[in-house]
């Protein structure tokens, strides 16, 4: 009929005596005899031309949200009613922004091969350049789920990384312990789009922590490191993560503020302006000193190595984030090997 309105003769054929049919009926998922027709899809108000389709053949349409009078929309998440005046607060105040940005990043058409780029892979790393080790940091790009990686680009510069490997280096201040150093964290922001790199480096004397970011979209082209809240002791061992529903920024890092320089603490610095200003807070109650406690060690003569920096790690939750640390117990082992892991929370 359609073919005849716009002038085509065709032929039709049909492999069966009936003509149409159900795509898919599930029929043993369900309990109690319920069956389920797979594969369609619900007609919306914005289909034209399905619409068009059925008003020419005459077909009859069901209104499923044709709900009885008094009826509303009932939600439940993370344990607790979600009221429709909750979803509206929070489409305006971030999904909103989340879902425009989702779809700016996203190409079109979208195909098995092209997809939004929130869902490429990011590596970051720092490598020796002409010799030597650990003064630049790199990215590579995965576009296939870590099936291949782009060739290693260069984004930013250590100007004096800091390196703690007794006997061969350590360039802090104190008594010596090995511990990570200087190494690019990297986080993305889905709310706009941009690779976020923290990261330490020696500045005026103590370790700071530096970010640097790029837009995904062009990851050639970075910010100017920036120091974050200025500290008046050493951080070491920074750790960023992202929430992803409002881009609030998250770290977490071994730091000397606290204690004149001398014993380290675990702090959290958090911003909700993408770097603009930031917030600090000790997560620690006791402060430590790294030297004093490690692992054992059959060569050393002490018979202990002195470590801090193993399982360092944060995540970031909508009303929270999360972290965890080596520090000190009083649960495992005997003085000084008396390391553990430990977990703790904070309230941006």
């Amino acid at each position: 009929m359609l073919y005849a309105q716009k002038g085509w003769t065709s032929t039709i054929y049909e492999a069966t005596s009936d003509i149409g049919g159900r795509c898919e009926t599930q029929r043993s998922y369900w309990k109690n005899g319920l069956i389920a027709e797979m594969h369609g899809e619900f007609i919306s108000s914005e289909h034209s031309s399905v619409l068009g389709l059925a008003s020419l053949f005459n077909l009859s349409l069901d209104d499923t949200r044709a709900y009885p009078s008094g009826t509303v929309d009932t939600y439940w998440v993370n344990g607790a009613r979600y009221t429709q005046a909750q979803l509206d607060a929070d489409w305006q105040s971030w999904a909103w922004s989340l879902f425009q940005s989702a779809i700016k990043q996203a190409p079109w058409p979208q195909s098995y091969n092209s997809y939004n780029a929130t869902g490429y892979a990011y590596l970051t790393f720092d490598n020796s350049v002409q010799g030597g080790k650990g003064t630049a940091m790199f990215l590579s790009v995965s576009k296939d789920h870590g099936a291949t990686w782009s060739n290693s680009l260069k984004f930013a510069t250590f100007q004096n990384p800091v390196c703690l490997y007794p006997p061969y280096c350590f360039n802090i201040s104190g008594g010596q312990f090995r511990a990570p150093g200087s190494y690019p964290a990297p986080a993305f922001d889905p709310t706009t789009g941009r690779l976020y790199v923290a990261y330490t480096d020696i500045v005026n004397g103590k370790a700071q922590i530096l970010l640097t970011y790029a837009s995904v979209s062009d990851i050639t082209t970075w910010s100017a490191p920036a120091i974050v809240a200025p500290a008046a002791g050493d951080r070491i061992n920074v750790e960023l993560s992202v929430e992803p529903g409002s881009g609030r920024l998250d770290l977490m890092t071994n730091d000397r503020s606290y204690t004149g320089n001398t014993l380290f603490d675990v702090a959290y610095i958090t911003s909700s302006d993408g770097g603009s200003t930031w917030s600090t807070t000790r997560v620690t109650k006791t402060s430590w000193d790294p030297s004093a406690y490690g692992v054992p060690c059959g060569s050393c003569a002490s018979g202990v190595r002195p470590f801090i920096g193993d399982y360092d790690g944060i995540i970031s939750l909508p009303g929270s984030a999360a972290m965890t640390w080596t520090g000190p117990g009083k649960t495992f082992g005997v003085y000084p090997t008396n390391l553990e892991v430990f977990f703790g929370s904070v309230t941006p």
